[in-house]
């Protein structure tokens, strides 16, 4: 998916949130 759509930055940024918390 294309990084530079706003709701595909959204998607990142709380997968990244949810990955760092299980870590």
């Amino acid at each position: 998916m294309p990084a530079t759509t706003p709701g595909s930055t959204t998607a990142v940024a709380s997968t990244v949130g949810l990955i760092s918390r299980a870590l």
